[in-house]
């Protein structure tokens, strides 16, 4: 059966082996971008490319430019391309259940894993293993920090606003900076670069799961220590 699949900030990179791969199986793809000049817009195996607001800058916008667009085109489903139209997802999942097929958390259970200050604590609450974290919006004691240390905004993707500080000063210098430019931040115990990465995905269905893959992170942007740019998936049963 041919479907007709939205795929929402289709400007990014991971836009086109997803419309690759749906039209492959015989989908129409539509790409909604917030840019002409971007990887996704320049897909040749979507049928639609339609520019709309940001996600990311203009949620707002995009949610009265998408509610316009699904009352006057009909669409199966539509799959989120990363943070921000997840967020909007699970934001509007009420409002837009009854108008499209998608599949993502209630905005309470997203956010607690979007925001990696609320994860974090999550992780301190059931006693998994965890970098030491320290919250920024509550009162601590400067003293308690060991350095080096990492700067991190509560809600950030692609490593954005990260910052390793070595000292008082240092941490001084750059915080406000950051607050300013991404929010809310906490503060995590550095763990120094070596060894590998994995990371184990799993889609879970009323709490089955149905689909599961881990990959091996295998390089890094920046090389020191940031968003992956080269993985490849693994076999591994432990994990």
């Amino acid at each position: 059966m041919k479907y007709s699949i939205a795929i929402l900030d289709g400007q990014s990179v991971q836009a086109l082996i997803f419309a690759k791969t749906l039209s492959k199986l015989g989908h129409n793809v539509i790409l909604f971008c917030d840019n002409k000049y971007s990887y996704g817009y320049n897909s040749k195996y979507a049928v639609k490319k339609i520019i709309s607001p940001s996600t990311e800058t203009n949620e707002e916008s995009f949610n009265i430019f998408f509610l316009d667009y699904l009352d006057k085109h009909f669409l199966d489903v539509v799959i989120p391309m990363n943070d921000y139209s997840a967020r909007y997802l699970s934001k509007n999942k009420d409002l837009l259940k009854n108008k499209i097929n998608f599949m993502i958390p209630d905005y309470k259970i997203f956010q607690r894993g979007y925001d990696k200050n609320k994860l974090m604590n999550l992780c301190r609450e059931i006693n998994i293993p965890h970098p030491n974290t320290i919250d920024l919006c509550e009162d601590f004691n400067l003293n308690n920090i060991k350095y080096p240390a990492l700067i991190k905004p509560n809600e950030t993707s692609g490593a954005r606003g990260f910052k390793i500080v070595h000292n008082p000063s240092e941490f001084e210098k750059s915080i406000k900076r950051i607050i300013h430019e991404f929010g809310n931040c906490h503060l995590q115990e550095y763990i120094p670069p070596g060894g590998k990465q994995f990371k184990v995905q799993l889609l879970r269905v009323q709490s089955k799961i149905i689909a599961s893959t881990v990959i091996e992170k295998i390089r890094f942007y920046p090389i020191s220590g940031g968003s992956s740019c080269f993985n490849k998936t693994i076999n591994n049963i432990k994990l």
